[in-house]
């Protein structure tokens, strides 16, 4: 059995950090799309003011779609935290130290 997954992302340089993620997880890409990710609303509205023919160029840039396939059943995904978890534990982890140095020299 296979495992396919599909990931979207928002510009080149996520993209490529992504699959390189996802490849030390096992996946392999399958394939890789551009994606049409529609008008932006604020270009357009402020083209529109300036010059109404202009609102058309208010568009997105495009997004990458990439489809990942793998072996089922073989690998563990590694759970990532987002940054600000680690400096959070981090951060509580030097506060208890500095607890514990405090209340011996006390």
């Amino acid at each position: 059995m296979i495992e396919t997954k599909v990931v979207t992302y928002k510009n080149e340089r996520l993209m490529q950090f992504g699959i390189k993620q996802e490849q030390k997880n096992g996946w392999s890409v399958l394939s890789t799309d551009t994606t049409d990710r529609g008008r932006s609303g604020l270009k357009t509205v402020g083209l529109a003011v300036i010059f109404l023919p202009l609102a058309l160029l208010g568009k997105r840039k495009a997004g990458f779609m990439i489809t990942y396939q793998r072996p089922a059943g073989i690998y563990s995904e590694e759970k990532t935290h987002p940054r600000w978890v680690n400096i959070l534990t981090y951060a509580v982890l030097t506060i208890i130290i500095l607890m514990m140095i405090a209340s011996t020299c006390s």
